[in-house]
């Protein structure tokens, strides 16, 4: 059992409070108690490890209200509160805990939530009610043969969608759903990448009538290009219980961008600064008129409802410059970007700079510059390969190199995680040789993360990793 002190760093304490965390088998974190005993938190995820449901309390205030991304997906959810194991579920799908009335005492006996079985929801909301589950399968079971059922109508299944703006999230409509059939039509959708739902993921079209689709587009493309979104829709019609659907755009940019992404890569970390050059010319609209409005640093991170965002924070003016010139008016213009030193530890540094335009229809522009050092080690081959089931002995040699601004980085130690495996290092003229040495008849075949650590006097990087693979 481990000791919780907050949600953001080891030495924070949220309002004075101490919780204990509790894991599953997996040693995922499952839930956080008080020192008496009382649940605080209860975390949910999806098969993919994601974060899928959180009813929280210690970092802010419980709303009762949360989404759940794949509820048809949830599974074998096992729950230890105050040592007592409960599992609950909803039509034979696991329920949330943590709804409003839920207590110690009820969730040691059945179900108390209401369920939602397919037999009486005609529609689903998007955000899905903390303690409620829902059973796709069950709700888009069709009727039995003997009784009127629903007949999926879409008269294109490909919808062109025209011009459209780069940089801007817009709602557009799609594809017209039929029912033709003498039951209602039950309809899922599955969004795909660069999409999002308007309104909720499942409705029902009464016989004879029609519906729209209307979803959400998320667009950065060059001007010129054509993106695709494929969405996936299921019925409860026998005939047609999964339909594939396809929409396509040609993309309108205000401004284009030589090179279209900035990469500096391989200098030395010694320099006390690199620079970035990036040519912006009109594109589809104009005159453009850039001004850098920020300078941002961002990290893909999930948030509450399970979706990911852009943790989006300001860069320090001191590490980065960035400076645009005008060579002709709302054409053409000249931006100048200026990385300074201390680099990060591990030699990369991405950088956003957040343009205004005077493109009414594309206000903004995202730029995206990299920096990168050359690699503390250099590797030639990258990683070592070897047998599975190897019948002879045999041994793998690569040649190391050290960054230009620490050559003289000794090796102090050589490890090697799979018994049996050796390693050493040979100190030539030409420079540092690992070996790595495999014995006959060794099976490496149930192996998982082979590698060869190696010691270094360096304090910034005490210990580096070599891969090994496996070849079957």
């Amino acid at each position: 059992m481990q000791v919780y002190h907050g949600t953001q760093y080891v030495d924070e304490v949220v309002a004075m409070r101490l919780a204990y965390v509790h894991q599953d088998a997996n040693w995922n974190v499952t839930s956080l108690t008080d020192l008496k005993g009382v649940v605080l938190d209860r975390y949910y995820y999806s098969p993919c490890g994601q974060v899928a449901v959180v009813a929280e309390t210690v970092a802010r205030p419980l709303t009762h209200r949360t989404r759940i991304m794949f509820p048809e997906r949830i599974i074998g959810l096992l729950w230890v509160v105050l040592g007592l194991p409960a599992l609950l579920t909803v039509a034979g799908c696991p329920m949330a805990l943590g709804a409003p009335g839920t207590s110690e005492t009820s969730l040691r006996g059945a179900n108390t939530h209401s369920q939602i079985d397919g037999s009486h929801v005609d529609e689903l909301p998007d955000t899905v009610r903390l303690g409620e589950a829902i059973d796709w399968d069950a709700w888009l079971k069709p009727p039995p043969p003997d009784q009127p059922q629903p007949k999926f109508v879409c008269d294109a299944t490909h919808v062109e969608l025209g011009e459209l703006w780069a940089a801007v999230r817009r709602s557009v409509k799609g594809w017209w759903f039929r029912n033709e059939g003498d039951a209602p039509l039950r309809i899922r959708v599955r969004h795909g990448c660069d999409t999002d739902p308007v309104g909720p993921r499942g409705f029902t079209i009464p016989p004879g009538e029609s519906r729209q689709l209307e979803f959400m587009v998320r667009i950065a493309r060059r001007s010129g290009a054509r993106m695709s979104f494929r969405p996936v829709v299921l019925t409860n019609d026998r005939s047609n219980p999964r339909v594939k659907l396809e929409a396509t755009c040609t993309v309108l940019n205000a401004v284009r961008l030589d090179p279209h992404r900035s990469r500096v890569e391989g200098f030395d970390r010694a320099k006390d600064q690199v620079t970035a050059s990036i040519t912006i010319t009109r594109g589809d609209g104009g005159p453009i008129r850039p001004q850098l409005m920020a300078v941002e640093r961002r990290v893909w991170t999930p948030g509450d409802d399970g979706r990911y965002y852009w943790d989006v924070t300001p860069l320090d003016r001191n590490l980065i410059e960035a400076d645009i010139r005008e060579v002709r008016a709302g054409e053409h213009y000249e931006l100048k970007v200026i990385a300074h030193a201390p680099w990060p530890k591990f030699g990369s540094r991405l950088v956003y700079l957040v343009l205004t335009t005077a493109v009414p229809e594309m206000p903004r522009k995202t730029i995206q510059v990299s920096f990168r050092t050359e690699p503390r080690l250099v590797r030639e081959p990258h990683r070592f390969s070897v047998p599975a089931r190897p019948k002879l002995a045999i041994e793998r040699r690569m040649t190391l190199k050290w960054s230009a601004d620490k050559p003289n980085t000794r090796v102090l130690g050589v490890s090697v995680n799979v018994p049996g495996l050796t390693a050493r290092v040979e100190t030539l003229d030409t420079g540092d040789v690992l070996v790595l040495t495999v014995p006959a008849g060794v099976d490496l075949s149930e192996t998982q993360r082979m590698a060869v650590t190696l010691r270094t006097d360096d304090p910034e990087f005490p210990e580096l990793m070599v891969t090994i693979s496996r070849k079957d």
